[in-house]
């Protein structure tokens, strides 16, 4: 549409004529039409919608602007009458400089001639004589009809001369509202016709946007798809996957027909003779996947990108219409309103009376009035201008939604990502937008010119922000500049990459040590999976013994009693430490007092009875009140009963019962002396737990007097003289070989056998301690605890069968003490029958057992079957970790590989016919095996980490869970990605000294040389998965005063892994001893004592070996 570029200027005195008048309005109405129609819009603006009722057509009140920038003001009027429409002939027309204006050229057809019309009329029109006949309109006249209004344009001429006077020359343009009705045919034609004025779609009911569904990603939902195997669950992600792919290429080629105006330019014919998403559109995916198949969870993440970019360029430009230049010729003079409708209320039928509602069918409510009804035909809607409501932006939007969608696919890429660092970055979830979710890893960009990071988010494009978009590869490794240290109000999801590939115990760390740094709120569940045809029955039970302590962390209930109960069996032992320690060793057995004796049945005797059950019959130990003093007086003043109910109904409590308690009435205490033990007992049993307190000082520092260790002749002091085993030889020996030294009350010397019995008791009481120690139930070992309770019952039987109770030949207090063990003896005797050989071991595993089966995939998702594959955990939810034996996985990935080859070969022909290419096994095993090397030689660093999943609430990670990771296995040091290398592999210079490939093994993996786990020892022995090496030695300083080297007293030894830089310390080495189990590697090896410090030493441990060494400080 044409502008006139000039108007006329007047200049005083100046004739006037036609044209230089002609000109100005020329000039000005155009200018005021276009400005109409380019500033505003086109088409219908409101209203004028044709609806019968009542025998006639009620048009209702509105608004429209002519493409040429006419506007049509509709008061609202009712139609009753029709005549038939004449398009009507100019008049006065003449050759002079005042043209006659055409005739709407869409009320003619192809051959020149008007095509049909009604013209509706309103009830009082008073037609002329000439006019054709009105009558009343009917349905009839309303099938197959569209309603028109046409801006009649007749030039009349006002030239009136008379014999004398000319003057009144020149013409009135009339523009006459016609309310008309023309077949759909001919209303077809006009749109046809107006199609060729404009690249747009006319017609909106019949656009292409209308045939563009929403793409979807099936679920993977392992439960009710049954997964239980890598293999399954390789196959579902490709199956949910790939249909996800496909819909989405069809949809994008069907959205850039739908929009080819919005979009030509950004993908030119000659560029992009197929469109956007040619044949081998989806080429870099398959050679990604072929490359790392062990990454096919980043597949479905891709789908579930390209879904949420698909879709939301769907709805967006659904909701656009603007136009910047229309074409002034597409409906110059007339627009179309649809075909009449009927008048649409609310549903109006309702039943009336109750039989109205029992035979009532609510299918009955249909077609009544809709908020935003389908798009009518034959309507022209309106068109806004782009300089209403931000049209420009949003059209920049939406070519910015649609680039993306097809940018996501080309930029898939996976190299690399098994040796990428862990990083956790802010997201959201749930119906936030693609743009305001953090960009992934598989999704490499160039920062800040990358054309997917421009287009990511065309909001934050616009205010200049995209700066602020996250994304793993934005996401510093430094915790201290991590975007998570702020608060981030609107995020509700954590992105969690770069763990698929490593061992286990190192992507647990990572995530503990990131969860708590940066204050964030997940929990985490290791969950095992295995192979198919798995070749090693045994990789379940090794995953179980790896996972022993982390699944006993949730028996928070019955960790609760145990740590009292073991309180309480503690404070036993430190009684009888206390008590036989003190006393004088060659003085305690100089007569026999079996057990029976009077003196024993004395002392049953006076022992708690009122229950009527005795101490050593006791039903599992958890009868009387009186049982549980010592408990009480460990746990704040806790009610007994209370505490007795809460271990017989606590869940798995039972296990637990044996544990027999001693009162304070058996130990003949009086309440200064109960008072007392209390606070020794609570004092000890903290630090031992904390590990501030070493058992090998235990006994020396609760048989000291007022801060003053015992003396060499008593129980105490002779053990502290016989306990180094460094000096050769088993325990007896060493009291054969001290007893002498003691002198009995006849001046002889003491004899081994004599000595020996309260030595012995005093040992095994130190072990006992020593196992009984954990600080929690997952730390707990039940077999070594049930071994050291068997050897101490053991030893107090054979005590408390010799000892004396002659207050005249031992003194009163030793007597006292003596008359208490035996007393005790029954109760011993009978927790350690029922505790004793392992007993309560074998009950823990199978607890254990029971828990690990349902922490497989399969037991889980039944649990938790809203599960699912997101790239991470929402915010408050759980990180559910896939893991399989990296032995079993490295012996089976041949097998796992040719599966996944199998199905891609099939999915990925339904991807435009695209042949999967071979895979590489023998690099894509080595890629594995160097990604999932043990950093350490923590068991859970045999078992690789192969998938995630989530799921929204807080599960069950546990209190301890995680400080039992942080103490096992520290965070791994982070580094960067390489994406150029085809392998994956790290270039030499960050590859770990002593890791060297070999094959599809490491020269580091015990495994590959045929080493085998340790046999016996329970739990803990079963946790163990390599050879170890040992390395052993002691430290010595020059004596102050006599200048000659003595051991180091409470020395550090400091361990420092020479390769991965991991830092371990053993403290309070007590006379600077040490005898240390490490798995095979080179180290550099320091001890710290008395405020020196050694040089360091670098020594190299081989599978199996003991390396003896030592060092002067």
């Amino acid at each position: 549409m044409g502008l006139q570029g000039f108007y006329p200027v007047f200049a005083n005195g100046q004739v006037l004529t036609s044209a230089h008048l002609n000109d100005i309005v020329n000039y000005l109405e155009p200018q005021d039409r276009i400005t109409r129609a380019a500033l505003t819009g086109i088409g219908v603006v409101c209203g004028l919608d044709p609806l019968w009722d009542g025998g006639a057509v009620h048009l209702t009140g509105g608004v429209a602007v002519t493409s040429a920038g006419h506007l049509i003001v509709e008061p609202g009027v009712v139609l009753d009458r029709v005549r038939d429409y004449v398009l009507p002939t100019p008049v006065g027309a003449r050759d002079d400089d005042v043209a006659p204006v055409p005739l709407n050229p869409f009320l003619t057809g192809d051959d020149g001639a008007q095509i049909a019309a009604l013209e509706l009329l309103p009830e009082d029109v008073q037609p002329g004589a000439d006019s054709p006949p009105v009558r009343d309109v009917t349905a009839a006249d309303l099938k197959g009809a569209v309603v028109m209004l046409f801006l009649e344009s007749l030039q009349e001429d006002l030239k009136s001369c008379d014999v004398n006077d000319c003057s009144d020359r020149g013409a009135q343009m009339n523009l006459t509202l016609r309310r008309l009705l023309v077949s759909r045919n001919d209303a077809a034609a006009m749109l046809q016709r107006e199609q060729g004025f404009t690249a747009a779609q006319v017609h909106r009911a019949v656009h292409g946007r209308i045939d563009l569904p929403l793409a979807g990603l099936e679920k993977i939902n392992p439960a009710a798809a049954g997964l239980s195997s890598i293999d399954d669950l390789y196959a579902r992600l490709l199956t949910t996957a790939v249909p996800a792919l496909s819909q989405v290429a069809a949809g994008l080629d069907a959205g850039f027909a739908a929009y080819r105006p919005l979009l030509a330019d950004l993908y030119p014919a000659d560029r992009f003779p197929q469109g956007p998403v040619p044949a081998g559109y989806f080429l870099p995916v398959l050679a990604q996947i072929s490359e790392n198949p062990l990454l096919l969870q980043c597949l479905q993440d891709l789908a579930h990108h390209m879904v949420l970019a698909h879709n939301e360029f769907v709805v967006a430009a659904a909701r656009f219409d603007a136009e910047c230049r229309p074409d002034g010729r597409r409906f110059p003079l007339h627009v179309l309103l649809g075909a009449v409708q009927p008048v649409q209320t609310g549903f109006d039928g309702a039943p009336g009376t109750l039989a109205d509602a029992v035979a009532f069918d609510p299918r009955q409510i249909r077609r009544g009035a809709a908020p935003e009804p389908a798009p009518r035909p034959f309507r022209h809607y309106f068109v806004p201008s782009e300089a209403l409501d931000d049209g420009s932006a949003k059209r920049a939007e939406i070519r910015a939604l649609y680039s993306r969608a097809v940018l996501l696919a080309q930029s898939f890429h996976t190299r690399g990502m098994l040796s990428a660092p862990l990083r956790i970055t802010p997201s959201r979830d749930g119906t936030a937008v693609l743009g305001d979710r953090a960009i992934p890893a598989f999704l490499p960009f160039d920062d800040p010119d990358g054309d997917l990071l421009a287009n990511w988010s065309a909001p934050k494009a616009r205010d200049l922000t995209l700066s602020t978009v996250p994304g793993w590869q934005r996401t510093p490794d430094d915790l201290a500049s991590h975007p998570l240290r702020l608060r981030r109000e609107g995020d509700n999801f954590l992105r969690i990459e770069g763990h698929v590939g490593k061992p286990l115990g190192t992507v647990l760390a990572d995530l503990y040590d990131q969860r708590q740094q940066l204050g964030l709120s997940f929990a985490v569940d290791p969950v095992f999976i295995g192979p198919e045809n798995s070749q090693d029955d045994q990789a379940g039970q090794r995953a179980l013994a790896a996972m022993a302590k982390l699944l006993l962390c949730r028996l928070r209930d019955l960790d609760v009693i145990f740590l009292m109960l073991m309180a309480g069996l503690i404070a036993f032992l430190i009684w009888l430490v206390q008590r036989l320690g003190r006393v004088d060793a060659a003085a305690t057995l100089t007569m026999v007092a079996p057990v029976g004796s009077a003196a024993a049945a004395a002392a049953a005797d006076d022992d708690d009875t009122s229950t009527g059950t005795s101490v050593g019959t006791s039903a599992g130990g958890l009868t009387a009140p009186g049982r549980f003093t010592m408990i009480r007086a460990l746990s704040s003043g806790s009610d007994p009963t209370d505490l007795r109910a809460m271990a017989l109904d606590a869940s798995g409590a039972e296990i637990l019962r044996p544990l027999t308690l001693v009162s304070e009435r058996t130990l003949r205490l009086d309440p200064q002396e109960t008072l007392a033990l209390k606070q020794t007992a609570d004092t000890t049993v903290k630090a031992l737990r904390a590990g501030t307190l070493d058992t090998a000082v235990v006994i020396e520092t609760l048989a000291a007097v007022d801060g003053v260790s015992p003396a060499q002749t008593t129980v105490a002091g002779f053990f502290a003289k016989v306990r180094d085993d460094s000096a050769g030889g088993d325990l007896f020996a060493r009291v054969r070989a001290a007893a002498p030294d003691l002198t009995l009350a006849d001046g002889s010397a003491a004899q081994a056998d004599q000595v020996y019995p309260a030595v012995a008791l005093m040992a095994r009481s130190e072990e006992l301690i020593a196992s009984a120690r954990a600080p929690s139930l997952a730390e707990f070992d039940a077999d070594r605890f049930g071994t050291a309770v068997s050897g101490f019952a053991d030893a107090y039987a054979a005590y408390a069968a010799r000892a004396e109770t002659d207050a005249t030949k031992i003194g009163a207090e030793t007597a006292r003490t003596n008359t208490a063990i035996i007393a005790a003896a029954p109760n011993v005797t009978t927790t350690a029958a029922r505790l004793g050989g392992g007993a309560l071991g074998t009950e823990l595993r199978k607890r254990v057992q029971s828990m690990f089966e349902d922490m497989t995939l399969a037991g889980y998702a039944k649990k938790h079957p809203g599960m699912e594959h997101k790239g991470g955990v929402p915010v408050g939810g759980t990180f559910v970790l896939l893991y399989g034996d990296r032995a079993d996985l490295r012996r089976g990935v041949r097998t796992i590989l040719a599966g996944i080859d199998g199905n891609m070969a099939k999915v990925f022909a339904a991807l435009g016919g695209i042949n999967a290419p071979a895979m590489d096994v023998a690099q894509i095993a080595q890629d594995l095996t160097a990604a999932s090397t043990p950093r350490l030689s923590d068991p859970l660093e045999q078992f690789t980490v192969l998938g995630d999943f989530c799921h929204p609430e807080m599960c069950c990670d546990g209190d301890c869970g995680a400080d039992i990771i942080r103490r096992q296995v520290p965070p791994p040091s982070r580094g960067p990605i390489d994406f150029t290398r085809p392998s994956g592999l790290r270039p030499a210079a960050w590859a770990q000294p002593g890791l060297a490939v070999d094959g599809l093994s490491l020269a580091r993996d015990t495994s590959a040389v045929g080493l085998q786990r340790p046999s016996g020892g329970g739990l803990r022995a079963a946790l163990g998965t390599y050879a170890p090496a040992v390395l052993r030695g002691q430290a010595v300083l020059p004596d102050d005063t006599t200048g000659e080297d003595r051991p180091a007293k409470w020395a550090v030894l400091r361990i420092v892994d020479a390769d991965t830089g991991h830092e371990d310390r053993r403290d309070r080495l007590r006379d600077g001893a040490f005898n240390v189990e490490l798995p095979p590697g080179r180290y550099e090896i320091q001890v710290l004592a008395e405020d020196r410090t050694s040089e360091v030493q670098t020594v190299t441990l081989l599978a199996g070996q003991t390396l003896k060494t030592g060092f002067r400080l």
